[in-house]
């Protein structure tokens, strides 16, 4: 492992373990919901969707991306193409954005509420 790519792992991990837990647990329950509806697959359009209310997006979107992050780095998750962002309220609207893939199925089967 390069000392940069340590470093960026270890502010990952830093950011994750800071973050709220309650938000953890429901990021990840959404993601879980996701992928289980979509044969595996995690598409962020469809986990943005899990977690908007009436006003928007209910967790920090960086908290968000840092949990994808997160989860590629201890192998939960792997990138399995791209896809069109349909974010409407944001500026990334139509831009392409990563498709996930779970592969770590224990993940997946956590029931909503269990500690992985």
């Amino acid at each position: 492992m390069s000392p940069v790519k340590g470093q960026r792992d270890a502010v990952i991990d830093a950011v994750n373990i800071s973050t709220h837990v309650e938000d953890q647990k429901r990021i990840d329950a959404a993601m879980r919901r996701v992928a289980r509806r979509d044969a595996g697959f995690l598409d962020p359009n469809k986990v943005r969707t899990q977690l908007a209310n009436q006003y928007g997006l209910s967790v920090d979107p960086r908290v968000l991306s840092a949990r994808y992050s997160y989860l590629r780095s201890h192998r939960v998750i792997e990138r399995a193409g791209t896809i069109i962002n349909r974010d409407s309220a944001g500026r990334n609207q139509g831009k392409p954005m990563w498709l996930y893939e779970v592969i770590d199925e224990a993940w997946l089967n956590i029931e909503d509420g269990e500690q992985p």
